[in-house]
């Protein structure tokens, strides 16, 4: 099952600002794997996935 990154607001985090899963032909995140945390290193985020690393 692909990964599904969900960006939410600090404030109200009930408020999502950005799901990966609205433009799928576009963004698309591989295989995700058990335990794995995202990393966020300058505006961008990369995700450990099955094979790759997807950012």
């Amino acid at each position: 099952m692909p990964a599904v990154l969900h960006a939410h607001d600090a404030a109200k985090v009930a408020g999502e600002l950005y799901n990966s899963a609205q433009n799928s032909s576009r963004v698309w995140a591989g295989v995700g794997l058990r335990f794995n945390l995202p990393t966020v290193v300058d505006g961008r985020v990369y995700v450990g996935a099955k094979g790759e690393l997807d950012v």
